[in-house]
This record gives structure tokens, sequence and C-alpha cells, in this order.
């Protein structure tokens, strides 16, 4: 208490000593400014920091003290030009202002400091500025636009490696969680910011009682507690008030330790500790704190306080004073916690009419709020009874009742038991006909792949037996115009031999789920075209057009392996069921973030039928092409598949005699 008093005395004279140099200094600058020497200017530096220490010293005793010393430090930067001083200065006074004066006129200054800030950057000075941002944003009820100020914060002290500020940022997110009833988030970034703190460090004294009383505060807003913790938790706050009462660096702490220890109490319904805490009056809160948020919770925690200790006059007042406040700002909550303090009035008072209509209110706010079941009082009163006269009834059942109940929970087991017995039964049952549904298809896909090998594969490859013979036959009798027909048929065999293996390789990795797929940008004119130069044999014997219309530069997102084998296949379907001097045209145009491909041909076509099962891969007979050319069915089959590993789709439309039309979309980029 000594020191306390050594520091006023000290602090009442240094405003005096530093006011007068100051004023001498003011009245040379506006005699002439601009001939400011050297030493002056570091005279101003020195008075604006003995200004701006002895604001800070001050203001967390006597906010109001320590604002005359920042507005005069401002005062001094502006005189010297300092942009750097005058945001710092600018930081501590909104702060100043907020717990004097409100919100606008804090709010107000440090917007002023944020512009000069843009105006003059200032590393050191963006993590202050920030954080009474994110403080101004908070308390104005901007929640999500404070957090993410306050992450930003977070970011910045991280880098900068100051665990105190983590420390603060961490409980201020936990402030915003809990002021939005997410209390379970709330107590992770209390423990959270208790993490930041050496417990044994002086510097981290103030933070670590802090961090304490906002965890015991959540603590009793998320209901999970015994009697016993509670009076645990109530003893633990003593404590820290006792340490708080003995050092004078923490007497910030000691209003919301004190009002948590009320609501405690109040939660407990201990009478003895009840009488033992005493209350301010409305003036002293008035003095206490300019913000009416804090205000409105204080009044109803000291205005029930006030009721239970029967000062009913008191309580009346402060319930008249936190129903304005909570009626001004049209916030629910405090509504809810003001209806609750009068309808407790009311009952004191008799006034039951209005105590119920204050109850009634406060229910449908409640509900409002926190979007639960809550019965007003007499609700409560008749569900007890109700609940008393059920246990009543049971307590008075005969021998043949609880027989009967025990019979009919017998036949409840019984018929759960056989309802579980059927459940599992008709599962399993589900089982094996989806296994024998894939066997049977196993089966077919194996009778289909033999049939290939068998026959289509084997057919291409019998062609290049005796090769060497026949070509050094044609070559000794110079039958040229044969060898080249014969090296024309064996390029044909040796595509379709080519096509069909790695048709059938593709297939046998996609059953394997083993399909390498390495999605790019592609560009797909020019994919189209090096499938198109495959064909060129067949193409010109059957004297087809083939048109690429599709834009150079329209780009896909796909596997480029696979979309070769697409197009191949595509191709190779339009080329055999096209008439000679037949058209076959692709085109391709953009549709949001998609690429609209279409294959079309002026083919046999076919009938809606075939359309319907042309992608299945299953021993159905296939039509031949124009000139006989045979067709497997798993060229369309490994296409849709295909498509379908590369986020796409695949639809087909045919008229028989007119053509068919394959309308593939594929991404144009990357999904997010």
């Amino acid at each position: 208490m000594t020191k306390i008093i050594a520091l006023l005395i000290c602090l009442q004279f240094t405003p005096l000593v530093i006011q007068s140099q100051t004023d001498s200094l003011s009245l040379k600058s506006d005699q002439d400014m601009l001939s400011l020497s050297i030493l002056e200017r570091e005279d101003l530096d020195k008075l604006f920091r003995k200004n701006l220490d002895a604001g800070i010293a001050l203001g967390k005793l006597f906010p109001d003290s320590g604002l005359v010393h920042v507005e005069k430090a401002l005062e001094l930067s502006q005189l010297s030009n300092n942009a750097a001083q005058r945001i710092e200065a600018l930081i501590l006074k909104s702060q100043f202002e907020f717990w004097l004066l409100g919100y606008e006129e804090s709010h107000e200054t440090i917007l002023t400091a944020d512009s000069l800030l843009e105006e003059y950057p200032n590393e050191k000075l963006l993590l202050p500025l920030t954080y009474r941002l994110a403080e101004s944003l908070e308390f104005n009820n901007e929640h999500d636009l404070g957090m993410n100020y306050y992450r930003k914060c977070y970011e910045i002290a991280n880098l900068q490696g100051n665990s105190l500020m983590l420390n603060k940022i961490d409980l201020k997110l936990g402030n915003i969680e809990r002021v939005t009833q997410n209390f379970y988030e709330a107590d992770k970034y209390y423990r959270k910011a208790l993490s930041h703190l050496d417990m044994k460090s002086k510097d981290h004294r103030y933070s670590y009682f802090e961090t304490l009383i906002s965890i015991f505060g959540n603590k009793l807003k998320l209901g999970k507690h015994s009697v016993d913790e509670l009076n645990s938790d109530y003893d633990k706050l003593s404590e820290i008030l006792s340490s708080i009462n003995a050092d004078s660096q923490l007497t910030r702490l000691y209003n919301p330790c004190y009002d948590l220890m009320v609501e405690y109490a109040l939660k407990i319904g201990d009478t003895k500790k009840l009488k033992t805490l005493q209350g301010p009056s409305f003036i002293e809160m008035m003095h206490q704190t300019s913000n009416l948020n804090i205000l409105q919770g204080r009044l109803f925690i000291y205005g029930m306080l006030a009721f239970e200790n029967e000062e009913f006059q008191k309580a009346e007042m402060m319930g008249r004073e936190s129903w304005k406040i909570a009626q001004q700002f049209d916030n629910i909550d405090m509504k809810v916690k003001a209806l609750e303090l009068k309808t407790k009035i009311h009952i004191n008072k008799l006034e039951y009419e209005k105590a119920l209509i204050s109850e009634r209110l406060k229910n449908e706010l409640a509900w409002d709020l926190v979007n639960i079941n809550r019965i007003n009082h007499m609700d409560i009163l008749k569900e007890e009874f109700e609940t008393k006269e059920k246990q009543l009834r049971i307590q008075h059942l005969t021998k043949r009742n609880m027989i009967l109940l025990i019979m009919s929970l017998f036949l409840i087991v019984l018929v759960f038991i056989s309802s579980i017995l059927f459940y599992r039964s008709r599962e399993q049952y589900k089982i094996i006909s989806n296994q024998n549904t894939k066997l049977a298809e196993l089966n077919s896909y194996k009778d289909l792949i033999f049939a290939i090998i068998g026959h289509d594969l084997r057919k291409p490859a019998i062609s290049f037996g005796g090769m060497a013979k026949k070509l050094n036959y044609l070559i000794q009798e110079k039958e040229y115009d044969t060898l080249n027909q014969f090296g024309q048929q064996i390029e044909e065999n040796a595509i379709g031999l080519n096509k069909i293996t790695d048709n059938l390789l593709n297939w046998a990795l996609l059953q394997r789920q083993s399909m390498p797929y390495n999605p790019q940008l592609v560009e797909l004119s020019s994919v189209i075209d090096d499938a198109i130069s495959i064909f060129k044999i067949p193409i010109n014997e059957k004297q087809i057009q083939i048109l690429n219309k599709v834009r150079t530069g329209s780009m896909v997102y796909a596997d480029r392996n696979a979309l070769n084998t697409i197009f191949l296949n595509l191709l190779d379907n339009g080329i055999k069921y096209t008439e000679k001097k037949g058209q076959i045209k692709i085109e391709a145009q953009q549709i949001k973030n998609f690429s609209m491909v279409n294959v079309s041909d002026n083919g046999i076509g076919m009938d809606p039928m075939q359309v319907e099962k042309m992608f299945e891969l299953k021993n159905i007979p296939r039509t031949e092409g124009t000139i006989g050319e045979k067709g497997t069915g798993l060229g369309l089959h490994l296409v849709k598949k295909l498509v379908e590993l590369n986020q796409g789709s695949i639809k087909a439309m045919s008229t028989i005699n007119v053509g068919t039309t394959f309308e593939i979309s594929l991404p144009s980029r990357k999904r997010t």
C-alpha cells in the first residue's frame, strides 16, 4: 500500500514537469517550426517517450490519468512530425478511450491510426494496431471479422515468438466463442492460451491469472460440474483474489475475479458465501466501466446477489437498469438475464401476473438464443408433479402388473432379437446374392476375353505367319503392286492387333484398379490429330472424310494416355460403321468448367436397344462394319470407364441410316 501511495505522489508531480517542458517547446515551435534543431527534436522525442511511458504506467490503475499523458504524447508527435510516434500514441489512446468512453470514439481513433500506417508502413506497429482493430470489432459484435483480425495477429506474433501476445489472442478468440455460445471451442482456446505461459515468470503473472479466470468462467457456462467441483473452484478463485490484492499490478483483474466468485456463489446457492460477498452500487459500477455490455452483465450478477441478500430495493434498481441497457443493445442474451432478475423481483412483490409475463418472454427469448426446449416455471412444476405421480404409481403396482410388465419386456426383447436375426439373415442373403451376380459377371467377362483372344487377337497374329517367305517371294518375282497391298494388309493387321492388346491391357488394369492416372492440361486438338494419323490406311481405303474442328488451344484436364485410348476407340468405331465416302466430324465447345466434345458420323446408326447396351461388356451379338469389320464390344466399354476415371461423362445418340454422335464432357481445368 505504501508503494502505491508513493507512486501516486510521484505521478502527481510528473505531469506538471512534463507539461512545463512541453509548453516551452510548443511555444518555440509555434514561432519557428522549421528551425527546430536536432537537439530540440531529441528533446521532443524524450518528452514523447516520458509521456507515453507515464500513460502506460498510470493507465493500468487510472485510465483517465493515463489518457491525459497519451494525449500529450500525441501532441508532441504532431509537433515533431513523427508518424511512427503518432501511430503508437493513437493505438494507446484508442485503448484508454475504449475503457473510458466506449466503442465509437475508440474505433474512430484506431481507424485514424490504421490510415496513417497505410501511408507510413511500420512492421513493429502492425501487430499492436491489428490487435486493437480486432478488439474494436469484437466489442461491436462483428465476431467473424474480429476473429479474422485476431488470426492475422496470431500469425505475426507466432513469427515473432511473442508468447504473451499469443496468450492474449487465444484469450480473445476464446471470449468470442463463449459470447457466441460455443463453450467447448472456447475451452480449447483458453487452455491453449495457458500453454503459452511460463508460470514461474513474473512477466507472465498477470496473463496467467487472467487466463485462469477465463477458464473458470467458461467452465461455469459448460454446465458439467458437481456441487463439490463448484466449491473447489470457488476456493481457487478466492486464492487468486488474494494474490490480486497483494499485487498492485494485478488490480484490473479484481473485478472479473470477484464477479466470477459471485456467479459461483449464486450457482451453488450457498447462503453463507453470499452473505460474505458485497456488491458495488450502481454509481460505483458506472465509474468502473463505460462499456455497457460489461456493465449490463455486472448489473445482473450483483442484482441477483442483492436479491439473495434481501436487498430488494437495490436488486430492483439494478434489474431496471439492466433491462434498459438490454433493450438499448437489442441483445437477446442480455434480455434473458435482465428478465430473470425482473421475474424474481415481481414474485417477491407478489406481482404474479407481471412475473408470469416476464417468465414467458424470457423463455421465448431463450429458445431463440440457444434453440433448446426451455420450459417456464409453471411447466417445470407440472412436470415434477407428473414425475412424482408416476413414481407413486410404479411403487404401488401389484404382483400381477409386475409379472405382466416382465412378460412384456421379455416379448419385446424376443421380438428385438428376432428382428436382429432376420435383419442379419437378410443382409447375408444380399451379400451372397451380390457375390453370385459378380461371379456370373466375371464368368461372362472371362468368356468374352477368351473369345477375343481366341478369335479377334488370333486372326491378325496368324496373318504374320510365313511373312518372311511371302515377302522374299514377292520381291524375287518383282510383284511390287502385290507387295504394296501385302504391306498395307500387314499394317492394318498390326494396328488392329495393337488396338486389341491395348484395350485388353487397359481393361485389365481398370479391373485391378491399378490404371495409371496422371491428369494434366492437355491440348485436345493434337491428341485427336495423333489418333487420326493412326487410321490413315482404313480412312483412305473407305475414302472417309474426317473433320477435326476442335479449335487449336482447347484444353482439357485429363490423363493423356487415357485420352489417346478414348479417341482411338471412338474413331475406330466411327470408321468401322461409316460407309465409303462418309464423314466423321469432331467438334468441341467450352461450357463453364467443362469441354463438351462431339464425335459424330453419318454411318449406319443403331436402334435404341443397341444404344442402351452399347457400353456394357456382355457376350452379346455385335454388328459387323460396313465392309465386314469385326467388333469386340470392349472398346466402347473401355471408353466409358476411362471417361469416368477422368471425372467426365459420355452419352450416345444414334438413328438408323442417319448416324451416331458421342457426346463427351471432360473438365477443362483442375477441380479445387
